[in-house]
């Protein structure tokens, strides 16, 4: 068992929910408040080399107004899964995401798929 810490800017809690065969482990960062309400959340990597890593940073064509909240697997191949939110004229939605890393570029920058 290993703390793996929490993201910068303002997050309280953390939690890995998956771990590949190669010990990148990615989960959810929050802030929770006194009433134990979740307030904010953020998608998030972790490896032995790099440590955690906030997801929404490293996606190189992250649509404005989207925001990765929490991956939940990942793949011997880096694939991620997970689930986040968007706005619109209609209010805020969740949705899921597939996120996969670039061939041919550093091992961390991912492509968020349709």
């Amino acid at each position: 068992m290993q703390n793996l810490g929490v993201l910068t800017g303002g997050y309280n809690y953390s939690q890995a929910l998956s771990i590949n065969e190669w010990g990148e482990a990615v989960g959810e960062c929050g802030y929770i408040n006194l009433e134990g309400t979740i307030e904010s959340r953020g998608a998030f990597i972790w490896t032995a080399v790099k440590g955690m890593q906030d997801l929404n940073t490293l996606v190189v064509n992250l649509p404005a107004g989207v925001s990765l909240a929490c991956a939940y697997g990942i793949n011997r191949n880096g694939w991620i899964v997970g689930v986040g939110y968007f706005t619109d004229s209609l209010g805020l939605h969740r949705r899921p995401f597939l996120l996969s890393p670039i061939a041919g570029l550093a091992h961390l920058q991912l492509l968020l798929l349709d």
